[in-house]
């Protein structure tokens, strides 16, 4: 049987850490969390979620997530399928790391199913100052979050395996076992 590759997608708060952990729950599924890529980096400063970071960091984030990629690529096991998340925006760059991502899924044989979730914006706001997110160094400050969600473009996917899913008023479980009824028939044909 076929592997998939199920990448979450969508901006601060919308729940794709906590689907991707409960995708994985249902599924075995590896999660390749986005901010547990960028934890390292964001460490270095102490990040509190609230202040400005240097610009330069997200350079460094993009050579790690390329190392974690390449290792996706080339030593990851085959037999497993992995449940990636990121914030991506409707621009060239973030076009070609979701097409590298894509194509990483095709030379392992796995099935690609890109997931755009998506959030009333009030319930966002919400979730943003939750002490998990506090913890574990992410974007915690509600206003900086409305204001990054206002002057951002996010992408969505398309095509015949994408899918839109909005999580305000479900649970995790309840997205996972959506998006993995809809990853079930494209792995058995796959």
């Amino acid at each position: 049987m076929a592997t998939s590759i199920v990448y979450l997608l969508g901006s601060p708060g919308v729940g794709k850490r906590t689907v991707a952990e409960a995708l994985a729950a249902r599924t075995g599924a590896a999660v390749v969390d986005n901010h547990k890529v960028n934890l390292p980096l964001m460490s270095l400063f102490r990040w509190d979620g609230r202040t400005e970071l240097p610009e330069e960091v997200w350079d460094y984030v993009e050579r790690v997530r390329g190392v974690v990629l390449d290792a996706l690529a080339e030593i990851a096991p085959r037999d497993a399928s992995y449940v990636l998340t990121n914030a991506l925006e409707a621009d060239a760059d973030s076009v070609g790391w979701f097409d590298r991502i894509a194509a990483v899924a095709a030379a392992r044989g796995s099935v690609f199913v890109p997931v755009r979730l998506v959030c009333d914006l009030e319930e966002q706001l919400r979730r943003v100052v939750a002490e998990d997110r506090v913890v574990r160094l992410k974007l915690s400050d509600p206003v900086r979050t409305r204001q990054l969600i206002a002057g951002v473009d996010y992408f969505t996917p398309t095509g015949p395996t994408a899918l839109v899913l909005d999580t305000t008023a479900r649970s995790a479980e309840e997205t996972a076992r959506l998006i993995e009824e809809h990853v079930r028939p494209l792995v058995t044909a796959g």
